[in-house]
């Protein structure tokens, strides 16, 4: 009796808690995810050239880079000398990001943007060795994100873009549209983006990371008959305070797995 007691209390405060807990925007998990996608088989490389190995002036060959919002006022280059160095430096007031990886028209190993759901099922995921190596910000306000990105062609032709952060300054995690705040993973959701917290990688230190695109894709979006993978990318996004970045990048393969 104590302990049917005991039970009936513990559900009440649940659902107390549940009641008052404050209302965000987060995702509704697929249906049944990933059950269609193999957990083993033979991994296929996707892309090309991705640990920068070809010999000069052939470098940075099948990588592709850009920049939306910035303005004059800020500095960016990459360097391809048997890894990826791209150096970031914006002014005060700039908006926007710098994207540096492979798109299905010169980094594909085949030049076709790849299908998330085929006859054949198939897992895709990314491994990368990156680094940071040094950073600074200014301004008690700084939105700073590093993350990896790709981006999916839907059936119906709209492109909707998944990243996974593995560096936020301390302003990007409190994003009214995230919930890291409070223990989630989210960090912005809201239009073609879903952002995810995965890691916050230390200063100076080389890390390798696998990151299952399947995964955080169907977990955004739903993986849907149509849908078509076209770019994986690291992504550094600056927002109104000065910021200067150095980051290196290494190893960066995008696979599937093939099931036998």
């Amino acid at each position: 009796m104590g302990l049917k007691f005991r039970e009936r209390m513990a559900y009440l405060l649940v659902a107390v808690f549940v009641l008052a807990a404050p209302t965000i925007t987060c995702i509704t998990p697929h249906p049944e995810p990933y059950r269609s996608h193999p957990r083993s088989g033979e991994w296929k490389i996707l892309n090309l050239n991705g640990d920068v190995s070809l010999p000069p002036p052939y470098c940075g060959r099948h990588w592709s880079m850009h920049t939306v919002g910035f303005t004059d006022a800020t500095v960016w280059r990459v360097f391809f000398e048997g890894e990826v160095k791209v150096v970031l430096k914006t002014a005060s007031g700039e908006r926007g990001h710098l994207a540096v990886g492979m798109w299905w028209t010169t980094g594909f190993r085949h030049g076709l943007k790849i299908p998330l759901i085929s006859s054949t099922p198939t897992r895709i995921v990314v491994d990368f060795d990156v680094m940071i190596e040094s950073l600074r910000l200014e301004g008690v306000d700084q939105w700073l994100r590093v993350a990896l990105a790709c981006a999916v062609q839907r059936g119906d032709g709209a492109v909707v873009y998944t990243e996974m952060d593995f560096w936020d300054s301390p302003n990007t995690l409190r994003h009214p549209r995230g919930n890291v705040s409070l223990g989630g993973e989210i960090v912005y959701q809201g239009g073609d983006v879903v952002e995810y917290k995965i890691d916050q990688i230390p200063l100076g230190v080389w890390r390798h990371y696998r990151v299952d695109l399947t995964e955080y894709v169907d977990r955004a979006w739903g993986i849907r008959p149509g849908d078509r993978l076209e770019s994986v990318y690291i992504v550094i996004e600056v927002i109104e305070n000065p910021v200067e970045i150095v980051l290196h990048l290494d190893n960066f393969w995008v696979k599937a797995l093939i099931p036998q």
